[in-house]
């Protein structure tokens, strides 16, 4: 696919729809995580059901890193880009700590909350931010690598640092041997960058969507039979069950190979109906709204354990209906709030002034650079 096909493409509603379909993924995680579905006893239905809906769910983040991925193509450093997000992220972890606060779901100040509040990215208070905040920051001079090699040089490179990412910590599942932590680090996210890159340049893979959809499902299914066979294995031979360190991993491949799989599928769906399309748009553009405010730190904990609370519906049929009503309740909401957010952050010329902001200290890098201090070195 060339440039300009691209640009004319660039808010395909497949690709929306997957963006829809990997946050409500992610919502589901923390479901399942946060909500201690994933700690009930081994052996019961809603335990291996838990599981596999943790399996289906664990490529959300490849899947989302690989779409920013694959629609970055820009040489350019937007400064203002990242400062908006740093802003409305501060905007809305402070918000929500004053929220518990006020409520009593925090019940007294503490100066360590404060600080992992209003200084989200900094603190690491949403790991998936920090991360993508770096990656934003990097992506223009990954862009420029991509431009400046080969085909036969990209598809080494995507080959390197999968086998160095993904599969060797596959094989060493206990040893952390690159410290890529469990797919959370920026080497991880570059490595998907890359492979979403290649995907985007050279456009070869075009088999039907049921192909691709059917190899995500069986990558997803390996991944989970290997996780209980682990498990059974370990508990065995040392008493101690360490299949989550194999399984709970973005890296792992089969997590890798299911999520750029899935990624496939929607590449080569398509959707012709405008009504439909602008009715993904519309969703779409809230997704990141809803991890920021979901994944609050000061109530993401009130919200899973006391307001969804799967664990007090855990009798069938109420599990399913917790499932249904809290995920997309959650989703929902969250998409109402973010519109509000987006809606007071324009009112308040915030974007142009995170733009003047871009462009002072981009002229002011310039002129220093340009300073006959720095050309006599």
């Amino acid at each position: 696919m060339t440039e300009t096909k691209l640009k004319k493409t660039a808010r395909q509603g497949n690709f929306e729809l997957l963006r829809i379909i990997a946050m409500i993924m992610i919502v589901t995680l923390h479901y399942l995580g946060k909500g201690k579905l994933l700690n009930l006893d081994n052996g019961s239905i809603t335990y291996f059901v838990a599981w596999f809906c943790e399996a289906l769910s664990y490529v959300a983040v490849n899947v989302y890193v690989l779409i920013s991925g694959y629609f970055t193509k820009s040489t350019k450093f937007k400064f203002n880009k990242i400062l908006d997000l740093w802003i409305q992220t501060i905007i809305i972890s402070g918000t929500a700590y004053i929220i518990a606060l006020k409520t009593g779901i925090s019940e007294e100040f503490k100066s360590p909350d404060f600080f992992k509040s209003f200084m989200p990215i900094t603190r690491n208070s949403y790991w998936f931010i920090t991360t993508y905040f770096v990656f934003c920051a990097i992506a223009p001079f990954l862009v420029n690598i991509v431009n400046t090699i080969n085909q036969k040089q990209h598809k080494t490179v995507c080959a390197t640092l999968v086998f160095i990412t993904s599969v060797l910590p596959t094989i060493l599942y206990e040893a952390d041997w690159l410290k890529i932590s469990k797919g959370y680090h920026i080497i991880w996210f570059v490595t998907l960058f890359f492979v979403a890159s290649y995907i985007r340049k050279y456009d070869t893979f075009k088999k039907n969507p049921f192909f691709y959809f059917v190899l995500y499902l069986l990558s997803c299914t390996i991944g989970y039979v290997i996780k209980f066979v682990l498990c059974y294995l370990t508990l065995s031979l040392n008493n101690t069950d360490k299949s989550d360190k194999f399984f709970a991993n973005y890296n792992m491949f089969f997590v890798f190979l299911a999520s750029v799989f899935l990624f496939l599928a929607f590449k080569n769906i398509k959707i012709n109906s405008n009504i439909l399309n602008k009715i993904i748009l519309f969703f779409s553009s809230a997704t990141l709204y809803v991890y920021l405010i979901h994944e609050a730190p000061s109530t993401r904990s009130f919200l899973w354990e006391k307001i969804v609370n799967p664990m007090g519906h855990l009798g069938f049929p109420d599990i399913i209906i917790n499932y249904i009503v809290g995920i997309f309740g959650v989703y929902f909401v969250c998409s109402v709030l973010g519109y509000i957010i987006k809606t007071v952050y324009s009112l308040l010329q915030l974007p142009k002034l995170t733009l003047l902001i871009s462009n002072v200290l981009s002229k002011l890098t310039n002129k220093i650079m340009e300073s006959k201090l720095i050309s006599k070195h």
